[in-house]
């Protein structure tokens, strides 16, 4: 499999058919643009996209400032295409090898719900958690990781924000026994399932979706976005080479 190193990340850069071929675990992480601005100054989650074992380029806006400053295109796979056909393949939808963690009590009614009509996979409620809020810094959750122990799933699929979810998988990954796929796909499912606003496979594929959830909720996503910008100058300033984390 090929990658690129962009800010100190090793970015998967080959196809989405050699990424689920792989059937590779560890962690996996599908950082937006507003994580990759954020961890500029949060050392916890840059730390965690580091050391992760594989870093998909799902920022739209990476993608295309990668290129203007080294004329080289990188392959991008969206949290979301990487979803959708993950849970078409059939040892992703056996019963009882995923394990997913859900932002809130509606949300994983829903989500369960349309799992369970489109894809039949039948979740029970110990192979489901509902996250708590955590905090900033390193995570910790024994709770989870007693109970992903206890199940032992293939999959463990994160679904909380940016930022968190991908602090919360690098603790699964330095704490766990044994080394399931830890993905780390944020709002992915909640596409999917209509939580949040449905974004075509043409909007998606022309580097859209944040202009799709902004129209859908200017007030919650247009200030998220615009500080996504910040990647703009670290991208130029330090390509390839890792940033240096103001604390």
């Amino acid at each position: 499999m090929k990658f690129t190193q962009i800010l100190g990340i090793k970015f998967f850069d080959d196809s989405l058919e050699k990424l689920i071929n792989s059937k590779h675990a560890g962690l996996i992480v599908a950082p937006s643009a507003p994580v990759l601005a954020g961890m500029i100054k949060d050392k916890a989650t840059y730390d965690a996209l580091l050391n992760a074992d594989i870093a998909i380029a799902d920022s739209g806006l990476m993608v295309i400032v990668w290129f203007l400053r080294t004329g080289r295109w990188i392959k991008r796979i969206s949290g979301l295409t990487y979803l959708k056909t993950l849970i078409q393949s059939e040892e992703f939808c056996k019963k009882d090898t995923t394990y997913w963690i859900m932002p809130n009590a509606e949300d994983d009614v829903k989500n369960r719900k349309w799992l369970k009509n489109n894809n039949k996979i039948l979740l029970d409620d110990e192979f489901v958690y509902i996250a708590p809020i955590y905090p900033l810094g390193s995570l910790h959750d024994l709770e989870l990781l007693k109970n992903i122990e206890n199940k032992k799933p293939k999959f463990v699929v994160i679904n909380i924000g940016g930022g968190v979810q991908e602090r919360l998988g690098y603790y699964l990954k330095n704490n766990l026994s044994y080394k399931p796929t830890i993905l780390c796909l944020g709002a992915a499912i909640a596409f999917i399932s209509g939580q949040q606003v449905y974004i075509p496979k043409w909007v998606d594929s022309l580097y859209l979706g944040w202009l799709a959830r902004t129209i859908s909720s200017p007030k919650k996503y247009f200030s998220r976005y615009l500080v996504s910008l910040k990647i703009i100058p670290s991208i130029f300033k330090y390509k390839a080479m890792p940033i240096f984390v103001k604390l």
